[in-house]
C-alpha cells in the first residue's frame, strides 16, 4: 500500500514507523488525531493546513500526483468548530479526503 490513513495514532514523533513507511503525525502529543504512512518509494511533501481540525495530509506522486488528507474528528467535536469547506479550499488539487465519520461524529 502506498498510503495508509490512521485514525486515534497511538505513534508519537521520535518512534519508529512500520519498516518502509514515514509517519506524518502533524499533532503529535494531542490524543488521538490523525495520522498518515506512506512508503518510501512514493515521492511526497507534507502539506499542512490551517483549520484547527485533526489532519494529516501529503500531495503524493503515484501515477499521478493526488494530495490525500485524513480528517479525524474527536467524538466531543462540536459543529461549530467544524469546517470543511475551509479545508477544502486549502486542498491542492486534485484530492481525496479520506474520515472517521462514524457515529461518534456529527457530521
Amino acid at each position: 500500500m502506498a498510503v495508509v490513513a490512521l485514525q486515534q495514532c497511538r505513534l508519537r514523533k521520535g518512534q519508529s514507523p512500520p519498516r518502509c513507511y514515514t509517519l506524518l503525525l502533524p499533532q503529535a502529543g494531542s490524543p488521538g488525531g490523525a495520522a498518515v504512512l506512506i512508503r518510501n518509494r512514493n515521492r511526497f511533501s507534507e502539506n499542512v493546513f490551517n483549520t484547527g481540525l485533526h489532519t494529516a495530509a501529503a500531495t503524493i506522486s503515484l501515477e499521478k500526483t493526488l494530495t490525500v488528507c485524513f480528517l479525524y474528528l474527536l467524538p466531543d467535536t462540536p459543529m461549530s468548530k467544524i469546517s470543511p469547506a475551509e479545508l477544502f479550499e486549502q486542498l491542492p488539487k486534485p484530492f481525496l479526503v479520506l474520515g472517521d465519520f462514524n457515529a461518534h461524529s456529527h457530521v
